[in-house]
């Protein structure tokens, strides 16, 4: 049976992994992503369209075909209320009709397209309603939002400023508003972060201080800092290119047990590719560790990556890493490692206020020399968060495990190798309304225990953190 599709007029519408030094976490660079901006002003192409005020008729979409006073009507509310289910329905009739209009024809494809996330599509037909009508304000942000969407940064600068350019432009301030935007993601971004820390156990002692006749060392307390700063600038190019400039500091510092001082600062460039569905980075760094405040290590490695939008509320990503760390002290310089991990994770926006991500990861580390050194790992995370304009909170949960790929020395017999199995949760709660000149304070739980089949090995540990951030 041949389907029949009716239509009712008049219309109204509805109303962003590498290895660190355990303990260590470093903030993740900014993704590239893009909240769309709202288009709400109207066309003066389309605005002097008479609405009509008579009562409802309904129809049958081919007959529109036969009647093109009424199929000019009906497109002409369709675009104007930006309807994409008639738009889609009604435009195949529109385009083959006797004198169909190539700007409307343009701007309905645009429309269809943007709505589909088929953003390059939407980009070339908006840019042919420029063409056929200069300054069409919604033509223009149309066009302008697409190529935001579509991580087209430079071009819509370009684009921006060509606008600009035109004296006595009705539209100007709103334009205006989108460059400074624009100039935003070209600066430089700092942040800040600082936790005051209350540490029971800095050493990582073993519970049991004794086994038999043999005794460990006891669980060191001490109070101090950890801090993490760092800088970042984007360079964006033609057709979805860009690279960065990336350097971040992270470390601790004691109050009385210097010798468990530590830094770690590297310097990354990434150079990637971005569009709405995809971005591919490639992140080459280096890095230097400085331990009990004498130089440590020298860490150099790659990144590469593949992030891939499934939705507007959902992504995953893919991530490769290789990395060498080397000794600097000369004694040492023979036990350089070497590191690979491969991760997956994923990213949901649940709703306005509710987030969600998962991640799991597998490890191989593998040392020159010393065996007890060469591990497996494997890794899983997850996390959830809410935040309104009162409250945020954020939950996470993280197990691991190491095998490692030879016996180690206490509570092991003939040729049995040491497993290490850690669990890492943590809490935090802030409020947007608690901060002071752009710092928001928060309060956190942290909890970590380690189990091993080797008798030094276990421990766990528990602390109140109070942490203060600043991003600018």
């Amino acid at each position: 049976m041949k389907k029949i599709i009716f239509l009712i007029i008049p219309l109204t519408l509805s109303s962003q992994v590498w290895a660190l030094p355990q303990d260590i976490t470093i903030k993740e660079a900014p993704e590239l992503n893009y909240e769309a901006i709202n288009i709400h002003h109207s066309s003066s192409y389309w605005q002097d369209t008479p609405k009509s005020s008579s009562e409802p008729r309904k129809i049958k979409a081919e007959q529109l075909r036969y009647a093109p006073e009424l199929l000019q009507r009906v497109i002409n509310i369709a675009v104007q209320q930006e309807h994409i289910p008639l738009l889609t329905k009604i435009l195949p009739i529109y385009e083959t009709s006797a004198n169909p209009s190539p700007i409307i024809i343009a701007y309905a494809k645009g429309l269809i397209a943007k709505s589909t996330q088929q953003y390059p599509l939407a980009i070339n037909q908006f840019t042919k309603v420029e063409k056929l009508q200069p300054n069409s304000e919604k033509a223009i942000f149309h066009h302008i939002d697409s190529l935001l969407l579509d991580q087209q940064i430079w071009l819509a600068s370009k684009l921006v400023q060509q606008h600009l350019s035109t004296p006595s432009l009705p539209f100007r301030l709103q334009l205006e508003k989108i460059d400074q935007y624009l100039q935003s993601r070209k600066e430089w971004k700092y942040y800040l972060r600082i936790e005051f820390l209350n540490d029971k156990n800095i050493n990582n002692a073993p519970d049991k201080a004794k086994v038999g006749s043999f005794s460990f060392e006891k669980p060191l307390a001490d109070k101090g800092l950890s801090y993490q700063f760092g800088n970042q600038k984007t360079f964006f190019m033609p057709n979805g290119f860009y690279t960065q400039w990336q350097t971040d500091f992270i470390g601790k510092i004691y109050r009385t047990y210097h010798q468990y001082n530590d830094f770690y600062g590297r310097i990354t460039m990434p150079f990637g590719y971005a569009n709405y569905h995809h971005q591919f980075t490639l992140e080459p760094y280096t890095g230097l560790r400085i331990f009990a405040e004498k130089p440590y290590t020298n860490h150099f490695g790659i990144t590469t990556s593949w992030q891939y939008q499934w939705t507007n509320n959902f992504r995953s990503k893919i991530a490769f890493n290789y990395a060498t760390e080397r000794y600097r002290q000369k004694q040492y310089k023979h036990l350089t490692n070497y590191t690979q991990n491969l991760s997956l994770s994923g990213t949901w926006t649940i709703n306005s206020k509710w987030y969600a991500g998962i991640s799991a990861e597998i490890g191989k580390k593998y040392a020159t020399d010393y065996p007890q050194d060469r591990y497996i790992k494997y890794r899983a995370n997850i996390n959830i968060g809410y935040q309104n304009q009162n409250i945020g909170a954020r939950l996470r949960l993280a197990r691991e495990q190491k095998n490692h790929q030879a016996p180690f020395y206490w509570g092991l017999s003939g040729n049995a190798k040491r497993q290490d199995r850690e669990t890492q949760f943590s809490a935090s709660i802030w409020s947007p309304h608690i901060q002071f000149m752009g710092i928001m304070p928060t309060l956190g739980y942290n909890y970590q225990r380690v189990n091993s089949n080797s008798l030094n090995i276990p421990y766990h540990k528990h602390s109140i953190t109070f942490e203060i951030q600043k991003i600018f």
